[in-house]
């Protein structure tokens, strides 16, 4: 069982909002995000076995318009 003192830690944390950060020079821009759930579900059914179960994902953009995405999870 998890600390619940980490838990409320990092739920305070990945509830700060994302921001992009500007790649100086290049146009790029990069956008992360993480956050920490206490059992995932997906319709009602659970898909963490009611564990708690992390989630992260990271954005890379362009000026132009183009971008690139990709997200994990910890489940199985």
């Amino acid at each position: 069982m998890l600390n619940p003192r980490i838990l409320i830690t990092a739920a305070a944390l990945s509830a700060a909002p994302a921001s992009a950060v500007p790649v100086p020079g290049t146009g790029l821009n990069i956008n992360a995000e993480a956050t920490l759930m206490t059992a995932f579900r997906f319709r009602g059914v659970s898909r963490s076995g009611e564990d708690p179960a992390l989630q992260g994902n990271a954005v890379v953009g362009h000026d132009s318009g183009f971008y690139v995405g990709a997200q994990a999870t910890t489940l199985d």
